[in-house]
């Protein structure tokens, strides 16, 4: 698998050995030629003889480098902002081509291959779009910039020059912000799915596994899609599955792409269950009459899981696995606190405190732990993924996400006093198994000294005793100090 390094609350350039490289993975293979078009970039054009296109790419490297993920935004003729593509990149050594699987915000899907001209300094692809033939020509970027032109054309018209513009490198400040507009009714049978689960389980072959997946609906509700983080035995978190759920004129069907390399493709069928929806997915290789199947039995606070291997006569090997993962995030603004995932009682309990002065106001020095856009503000900087969900409502979400899916998931603030106190449930990185499915409590107090100086007291309780339990204090009492010290440097330097 490689060694990987994780990020976990590690603030300014302090690394912890924790989290999936959410950037600076290195693309593997043929993939590697894509790389001058990783980052952030910005147009602004006109299509000829109509209306302004604004847009805002993010391509980076996924899965280990064997694919690119490619996030566009558009603006058409000054109209509002919508994400108009999610797509997977690889690269297929048989066509000798890049290979885009697109998946597009109304629900529909495209399969695109774009190869590098001789000179190696263009990528060119065609595709259609009804009646409509569409060529493309890309330039691979010598610096901050690359052309990009289209042609179009109907029937056995000439093909016509219909843009001819330049993508310039952004900041990731120009990346749109939006929110959700709903779900494709076709997806409602999978609608349950929605949300960050977490499981700590084993194999039939006795290898223990620790897995985190994340679910969420495309900004305009065409598609689901999803990432899935895995700790195989005593090795460490890596990014195992990306995956998109779309519907199709067959049903509901969902690629998924792997650390491997490999693109699977399996079908869906939900129905209402017990207390919830069951949900299959039958993955079927091609030359192979032996499928996967994962069987999902969905309620409010989680889905038992099983996979297995059938050989199409209804004879299998059993259950490769089965368990159960727990709901650490959702929908839902809040949910019932869970006593029994604390060990910590009673008035002796093993703690440590931190306290650091910062040259702000109160006001600012509380919302950066107390609301998401504060904390983005200090925390999250010259990140595009990085981002918490902070729901101020007892047994609201209080979840740090410096890579935008996994942090402190499932943690949940447990009181506050605004300006003066914030206190929140807290979990360890997936590296320490035992303790990360268990919670400890952190409370922030908040003194202002003048009107523009605050002192802040961490205070970090609730850790059991035993080896794993000593790591992880060792763990947050080293983190703990850099967080303050980033927040310090963030709202006095700027």
């Amino acid at each position: 698998m490689g060694s990987r390094q994780w990020i976990w609350a590690a603030i300014g350039g302090f690394l912890l050995s924790l989290g999936h490289r959410a950037s600076g993975q290195e693309l593997q293979g043929g993939l590697r030629a894509f790389e001058p078009f990783l980052g952030v970039w910005r147009i602004d054009a006109k299509w000829q003889g109509g209306p302004t296109l604004e847009g805002v790419s993010v391509n980076k490297a996924v899965l280990d480098g064997q694919f690119v993920e490619m996030k566009t935004w558009v603006r058409d003729g000054g109209g509002p902002w919508y994400q108009r593509y999610h797509a997977m990149l690889r690269y297929d050594r048989e066509r000798e081509a890049f290979v885009s699987h697109e998946f597009v915000y109304d629900g529909s899907t495209r399969e695109n291959a774009l190869r590098l001209d001789e000179s190696a300094e263009h990528l060119r692809t065609e595709w259609s779009m009804g009646e409509m033939a569409i060529k493309e020509e890309i330039g691979v970027p010598a610096g901050d910039s690359y052309s990009w032109k289209v042609w179009v054309s109907e029937g056995a018209s000439e093909p016509r020059l219909a843009m001819d513009a330049e993508w310039v490198r952004a900041p990731a400040s120009a990346i749109p912000r939006l929110e959700g507009e709903g779900l494709d009714q076709r997806l409602a049978p999978v609608e349950d799915l929605i949300g960050t689960w977490e499981v700590r389980t084993r194999w039939k072959s006795g290898e223990a596994l620790w897995a985190l997946l994340h679910v969420e609906a495309g900004e305009r509700g065409g598609f689901l899609h999803s990432i899935t983080l895995a700790k195989d035995g005593d090795g460490e978190p890596y990014e195992r599955y990306r995956g998109f759920v779309v519907p199709t004129d067959n049903g509901l069907e969902e690629v998924t792409f792997s650390y491997r390399g490999e693109v699977q493709r399996a079908k869906i069928r939900a129905t209402p269950g017990e207390g919830g929806t069951r949900v299959v997915a039958r993955t079927e290789r091609d030359g192979s009459p032996v499928a996967i199947v994962r069987t999902m039995d969905v309620d409010d606070a989680g889905f038992d899981w099983r996979v297995e291997m059938d050989g199409g006569d209804g004879a299998g090997e059993g259950a490769l696995i089965e368990a159960r993962w727990r709901r650490v995030g959702g929908q839902a603004m809040s949910y019932p606190i869970d006593a029994a995932l604390f060990v910590g009682e009673g008035s002796e309990l093993r703690s440590f405190k931190k306290e650091v002065v910062i040259d702000a106001p109160v006001s600012a020095t509380f919302g950066a732990w107390a609301s998401a856009e504060g904390w983005k503000g200090v925390y999250g900087l010259g990140s595009s993924d990085a981002r918490a969900n902070i729901e101020l409502a007892i047994g609201g979400r209080y979840e740090w996400l410096f890579d935008g899916v996994l942090g402190s998931n499932g943690c949940q603030v447990l009181s506050y006093i605004p300006d003066r106190m914030l206190s929140f449930s807290w979990n360890a990185p997936p590296s320490l198994a035992k303790t990360r499915m268990l919670r400890t409590w952190v409370v922030v107090e908040f003194e202002a000294l003048s009107e523009t100086q605050t002192r802040i007291l961490l205070t970090h309780l609730g850790f059991g005793e035993g080896a794993e339990w000593d790591e992880t204090y060792s763990y947050f009492d080293n983190a703990w100090s850099f967080v303050l010290g980033r927040m310090k440097a963030a709202m006095e330097d700027g």
